[in-house]
């Protein structure tokens, strides 16, 4: 078994479920890898978690949970994926530390396959999952004060910078071209080669990924499949295609050269694309940016409508709250959530509806059942929410909550270095 962090040869005997790298230092959960078809899925998926292949590499462990669904390090591996976690030595101390690829909005302490790893995992494994799970969050909240501080860009250029020998590529070069024909333009553009070439490497990720969820446009160039599916530049346009998806803002156009467009990824389908060598390629796309850009700003010059409200005459938000506790009794978190959500929009500062919310929110039925939660509460809106509204007693009650918890954590993760 190989290490997560730097991929040396682990010293793992059967039984355990932490260990040390004898490497890179690094203490961490290991998976039980009891039979053949779960080890050679969990050393590829692992060998493409590390690479950076994060899609592929949680297509793998989501099928590892199907066949194991009580091993915790798989579903702490799929979390990892999803927010694009990976070890990178520190030049100075040669220490493996953290950096995430894939910031999401969301906290990663609320991630649904976290929080299913910390459920099933024994006190050693949730000891590194809440430590690291802290230490992770800090970072992801870190990176998106850097990235609100950033303009937001019209176009976004995703190619591949260098090839396999670290020579630039005909991409970069096409790729420079758009740049300065947009900023020509006036148009604020996402080149890499110049957009990031003041930054450090850790620190590219709070500039791509506020480049990728402000730009109105991305260009997604590639001189052949393989550079359209190099590691980052699909990191990069997949990203962006999610954005689409959830929020149906952005435009993805594909622009090609030197290849079939039946060679682009299927993912590209329903996609414009242009090919580059068509001699009027560059007008025509062009006249496209310009017009989809009209377009945006016109949306944004309309006034909002606003959603229509929910008709609340008659309806009495006991009653909701009520059907909330049922449904929470029921382990029916998302209707209880749901039942609570109509109950604010009648009195909004109803401390039950968000008292609900919270248990909804870590799965629980009962305020007994926070004491058990392993992870800082007060991260949560709920939470805040509650603490604001709430009387004197409930505050109280909850504030002692949240201490315990956190010395529970702080004394697990004390005893596991102490024992280490």
């Amino acid at each position: 078994m190989l290490c997560r962090c730097c991929g040396a040869a682990l010293d793992v005997k059967k039984g355990m479920t932490v260990c040390e790298c004898g490497y890179c230092g690094v203490m961490q959960t290991v998976p039980r890898l009891d039979f053949d078809e779960k080890a050679v899925l969990w050393e590829r998926a692992d060998d493409l978690r590390r690479s950076g292949e994060f899609d592929r590499a949680m297509s793998l462990y989501e099928q590892l949970a199907e066949l194991d669904p009580t091993d915790p390090d798989i579903f702490w591996s799929i979390t990892l994926c999803r927010f694009g976690v990976e070890y990178v030595e520190e030049p100075n101390s040669h220490k493996r530390v953290p950096t995430i690829n894939r910031i999401q909005y969301s906290p990663f302490i609320e991630d649904k396959d976290y929080r299913k790893a910390v459920e099933i995992a024994d006190g050693d494994q949730r000891r590194i999952y809440l430590i690291q799970a802290r230490q992770l969050e800090e970072l992801r909240r870190s990176v998106l004060e850097v990235s609100r501080t950033e303009q937001p860009y019209d176009i976004f250029i995703c190619y591949k910078e260098t090839d396999s020998s670290g020579r630039r590529t005909e991409d970069s070069l096409l790729a420079a071209q758009l740049y300065r024909s947009f900023t020509a333009e006036g148009l604020r553009v996402f080149y890499a080669r110049v957009t990031l070439e003041d930054k450090a490497g850790a620190a590219y990720e709070p500039y791509i990924f506020a480049a990728i969820n402000s730009a109105k446009i991305m260009l997604a160039l590639g001189t052949g499949p393989d550079n359209f599916n190099a590691v980052w530049v699909k990191n990069e346009w997949s990203r962006y295609l999610t954005r689409i998806a959830e929020t149906s803002q952005g435009v993805l156009a594909i622009l090609y050269k030197d290849m079939p467009p039946a060679h682009l990824p299927k993912e590209f389908a329903h996609l414009q694309t242009f090919d580059m060598s068509a001699p009027d390629f560059m007008n025509d796309l062009l006249r496209g940016v310009r017009k989809v850009l009209s377009e945006s700003s016109s949306d944004a010059e309309k006034p909002m409508e606003a959603p229509a409200p929910e008709n609340t005459e008659g309806v009495n938000p006991a009653a909701l709250l009520r059907r909330a506790e049922l449904a929470l009794e029921d382990g029916e978190f998302e209707d209880a959530d749901g039942f609570c959500e109509r109950a604010l929009n009648i009195e909004p500062e109803n401390p039950d509806a968000y008292l609900i919310k919270l248990l909804a929110q870590y799965h629980i039925k009962s305020v007994e059942q926070l004491y058990g939660v392993r992870a800082d509460i007060s991260y949560s809106g709920n939470y805040k929410k509650l603490m604001r509204f709430a009387d004197s007693g409930l505050r109280e009650s909850l504030t002692e909550c949240r201490c315990r918890v956190m010395y529970d954590i702080w004394r697990g993760g004390y005893e596991s270095a102490q024992s280490a």
